[in-house]
């Protein structure tokens, strides 16, 4: 089944960031399982792992602020 859709339809909530598995709202940090009737177009290719750690990103952070 093809389904056409417009630009306009693609992120209708700009704070959400979808991983291989789940979705991260941005604002709150919380996961939620995907929901196939919204469309997200911001994406990274990595599963959702809320034990992992980031120190380089954690440095650049402290660096820059």
């Amino acid at each position: 089944m093809t389904r056409t859709v417009s630009a306009s339809e693609f992120d209708t909530d700009p704070f959400v960031l979808a991983t291989k598995d789940k979705w991260i709202d941005l604002k709150t940090g919380q996961p939620s399982n995907p929901n196939p009737n919204m469309l997200v177009s911001k994406a990274i290719s990595v599963s959702y792992s809320p034990e992992a750690e980031c120190p380089v990103f954690l440095n650049f952070l402290n660096d820059v602020f």
